[in-house]
């Protein structure tokens, strides 16, 4: 069900601007009222919101009950104002509200979309909070876990280090106190930089000792960024944020490296990512690995018949079928044009000639819908299930008995 986010704006231009990006590039409802007052009045129930984007009118009656409502009903509050005040700032802080949007500039609608989608994902990115002093890591807590985050707590280096390794596909920030001699908060974070890098793991230091030194020693020893205690909550939402957007970056820079957009598989640069993983796990487990080569037999001809959309076509509909058929542990990727690889576990060659034969039918049955045509589609298919040393041996080998199922008479498999 999607989320049910009211919106008050009196701008009609801003208003409806924002609604139109907002439902057509998110899954949220957004139901826009133009004034506090028509909401309030209205006797909705307000148990049916996620969250509430409030134009704050400072003084205005309304939007006071509006925003008193919504905080005894724990409604998530978002305010949009036209400039930045005390006032303002306070009224967050007491509200306990998210976030607020300062109108006006180009940028203010992509900002709302980030505030909202980003609140409602946060709890897929944790953050690990490390200080011995337990006031301390509490007060963290309470502050991050408003902005509904996966929080993990530890006291020093050693449970740290554990817990990173646990959970490292989840936390994306440390946020690293240093009470020398208590808890070295630079020896830690030099320690958890030689295990994870920039691209994956974001650092801030903390400290009540904040000077420009100590700033200076925590970038020094792998830190992304530094807060002196004590500080705002708003400055700490601010520097966690960005620093997770960082991690976020190059996660979706690597993603987009290795993810062929047509199909959404991997591509053949993901080889390079993930092979040192498939060889060591293949030899810790004394596992064969099996490298199947397919191809679309007489694909030229679908793109010189019906033309290249046709052929994309053609293209997402097998990678649907092949991806639907492979098992949780195998891989599956787009290794170029009509070409296909599979990397499969522990598959010995009766059970990968009944896969692949299996595979192969499929897609000989596949109907493929292009415009009011129907296409067919055959495979070929070349596999590998010999002990090889690495991967560039198993596909060259498999690549080698595709080309004879080609020359064979297409749409068969050779083992």
């Amino acid at each position: 069900m999607s989320k049910r986010i009211l919106f008050i704006e009196k701008s009609d231009f801003f208003g409806r601007a924002t609604k139109y990006k907002l439902e057509t590039t998110t899954d949220f409802q957004i139901l826009w009222y133009r004034s506090n007052m028509e909401y309030v009045t209205g006797n909705h129930d307000y148990t049916l919101l996620d969250m509430a984007i409030i134009d704050y009118n400072e003084g205005d009656t309304y939007t006071n009950s509006m925003l008193d409502i919504c905080f005894k009903n724990k409604i998530p509050i978002v305010l949009l104002a036209s400039k930045i005040t005390p006032t303002l700032q306070e009224k967050m802080w007491s509200l306990q509200a998210i976030d607020y949007i300062i109108k006006g500039y180009n940028y203010s609608i992509d900002n709302i979309i980030d505030i909202i989608t980003r609140y409602f994902s946060n709890n897929t990115s944790g953050i690990l909070l490390v200080d011995n002093c337990i006031e301390s890591r509490k007060h963290l807590k309470k502050l991050l876990k408003l902005h509904r985050y996966r929080i993990f707590e530890s006291s020093n280096e050693t449970e740290s280090l554990e817990i990173l390794k646990e959970h490292q596909e989840i936390i994306k920030l440390v946020i690293v106190g240093h009470n020398d001699p208590e808890l070295n908060g630079l020896e830690l974070t030099s320690e958890i930089r030689r295990h994870y890098s920039m691209d994956k793991l974001a650092i801030i230091g903390v400290s009540l000792q904040g000077n420009h030194s100590l700033m200076v020693q925590f970038i020094k020893s792998g830190a992304n960024d530094f807060i002196s205690k004590p500080f705002i909550s708003e400055l700490l939402y601010c520097r966690v944020i960005q620093n997770i957007k960082v991690v976020e970056y190059f996660n979706k820079i690597k993603e987009l490296a290795i993810i062929d957009p047509l199909t959404g598989l991997n591509n053949r640069h993901f080889i390079k990512e993930a092979e040192s993983i498939i060889i060591e796990n293949s030899k810790r487990h004394n596992l064969v690995i099996c490298g199947a080569m397919i191809d679309i037999d007489d694909f030229k001809a679908i793109n010189d018949t019906w033309g290249h959309d046709a052929g994309d076509i053609v293209l997402k509909e097998i990678s649907k079928v092949l991806k639907n058929s492979i098992r949780k542990s195998d891989i599956i990727i787009r290794y170029g044009g009509e070409e296909f690889l599979i990397i499969g576990n522990n598959l010995d060659p009766i059970h990968a000639e009944k896969f692949f034969n299996k595979l192969r039918v499929t897609i000989e049955n596949l109907k493929i819908n292009i415009g009011k045509k129907i296409v067919n589609v055959t495979i070929s298919i070349g596999v590998c299930t010999t002990e090889e040393d690495n991967l560039e041996q198993i596909i060259n080998i498999a690549d080698k008995k595709l080309y004879e199922a080609k020359n064979s008479g297409k749409n068969r498999v050779i083992i």
